[in-house]
């Protein structure tokens, strides 16, 4: 049997990519990792800084490597190693003083490397003038310091800062091979295994979380709460919840729970896609063990209104991103189920 897959791991393309680098023996003043959260863009960016510093340079000619044993290495590994820094939002946001600090531990040379990683993870949540900063930062960079930026995609980053950067693209897993996996090597049932793949996007972690796997960081039981989300959604489409306190109960409680609030908005978002696909492919629908619910529900949304609460629901997620209060935005948008 084929060992597990590995819930972290990058793309084998930008294995590729990063191993050239390194072969060629150069290094760009900055580069950036695009692709989701759990594609391995923060454990690329360790392992690539490991082996630039690794201290046993045979191994690292040999197959572009690191030896992971070296002092180097370990200290890499660890987090503790004096020439590796790390910038992350704060508050869902990367400030100026976050990146003028970074300038200030640059100004000298590397203390034990041979070269100084940054790296400024989420680097698409920098303010504008945080932004403005680090172009300033990459058009004279620090002697032998390099910077890796993570984010979604490109286009959340100024086009001055990409254009001074090297592009490393993650792709996700594909679906059908997560969906394999949680099957042959987790013993997730096919139907849930489909569904949870299919939340995945891409990734093998977040598949995990909506199979309810256990050994998580996350303990919720996504299964069971994305039955009690589509429920409620569900509820509130038919009308039977016509005097609104149930809406607002379950809005209090999404508020409250608010670690757990972005991927309930997937949930909604995921199921409310559904009734609209199911109308002509039911076949599409992601939510496929609640396919019953769908097809009882299906008649009570218009599809013209159905696209109007997706399009809604876009507007809402940037809100609460922008740290917007959670319990007046949510019931702005869960009143308009009743108009």
């Amino acid at each position: 049997m084929a060992a597990p897959m590995d819930t972290t791991a990058p793309s084998p393309e930008a294995e590729t990519v990063l191993k050239t680098i390194v072969k060629n023996g150069q290094i760009p003043n900055a580069l950036v990792f695009t692709g989701q959260k759990d594609s391995g863009r923060k454990q690329a960016a360790i392992g690539f800084a490991q082996t630039i510093n690794c201290q046993k340079d045979d191994r690292i000619s040999a197959d572009g490597k690191p030896c992971h044993q070296c002092p180097s290495c370990r200290k890499t590994a660890s987090g503790a190693h004096p020439d590796i820094l790390s910038v992350v939002p704060e508050n869902g946001i990367i400030r100026t003083a976050q990146i003028k600090n970074i300038f200030s531990s640059t100004s000298t040379r590397p203390h034990e490397g041979k070269r100084r990683m940054v790296v400024i993870e989420d680097a698409d949540m920098m303010n504008r003038e945080a932004s403005n900063s680090l172009l300033k930062i990459l058009e004279e960079p620090p002697l032998r310091t390099f910077f890796v930026l993570t984010a979604k995609n490109l286009t959340d980053l100024l086009p001055t800062i990409v254009s001074r950067c090297r592009h490393v693209r993650f792709k996700p897993v594909p679906a059908k091979t997560i969906q394999q996996t949680l099957v042959t090597d987790h013993g997730v049932e096919p139907v849930l295994a489909a569904v949870a793949a299919e939340y995945g996007e891409g990734s093998l972690n977040r598949a995990m979380m909506f199979a309810s796997l256990p050994g998580r960081e996350d303990p919720t039981d996504w299964v069971q709460r994305r039955k009690w989300i589509i429920g409620q959604i569900s509820e509130m489409i038919t009308g039977k919840n016509t005097d609104c306190l149930a809406m607002l109960a379950f809005t209090e409680r999404l508020s409250k729970e608010a670690h757990l609030l972005d991927n309930s908005m997937v949930v909604i978002r995921t199921w409310l896609r559904d009734l609209a696909v199911y109308r002509f492919s039911p076949e599409q629908i992601v939510n496929r063990d609640h396919a019953d619910g769908l097809q009882k529900i299906c008649g009570c949304l218009p599809l013209e209104k159905g696209l109007s609460l997706i399009e809604e629901l876009h507007g809402v997620e940037k809100k609460l991103q922008a740290n917007t209060i959670p319990r007046l935005t949510l019931e702005s948008f869960f009143l308009k189920f009743y108009t």
